[in-house]
């Protein structure tokens, strides 16, 4: 069997960083941990797409799939009211619900 050379790629990791990130302050919000967090959602867009158009190609997809959970998170830290989540939060909107359910 052919050994599999393991290839660094910074950006994706960056772009796994910056997603748990704007993942967190967007999980605060949601659990009105904080509310008063003051990002750039512009510049974090324009960072994310950046990272993204820069990742290997070996990782593509799943680089895809963070920045789309970026872009979410982002959408709803700029509007709680949205109507589509990423699956992280979506989870926890879920989690929620269920509490708030179980406690009427």
């Amino acid at each position: 069997m052919e050994k599999r050379e393991e290839i660094s790629d910074e950006n994706f990791e960056k772009i796994e960083e910056l997603s748990n990130k704007v993942f967190d302050i967007a999980k605060k919000i949601m659990l009105k941990e904080d509310r008063t967090i003051d990002i750039d959602t512009k510049e974090i867009r324009k960072e994310a797409s950046e990272l993204l158009e820069s990742v290997d190609f070996n990782n593509e997809i799943e680089a895809n799939r963070i920045y789309s959970e970026i872009i979410l998170d982002l959408n709803y830290i700029d509007n709680p009211n949205v109507s589509i989540l990423s699956l992280r939060l979506g989870q926890i909107y879920m989690t929620e619900q269920k509490n708030v359910n179980t406690n009427n």
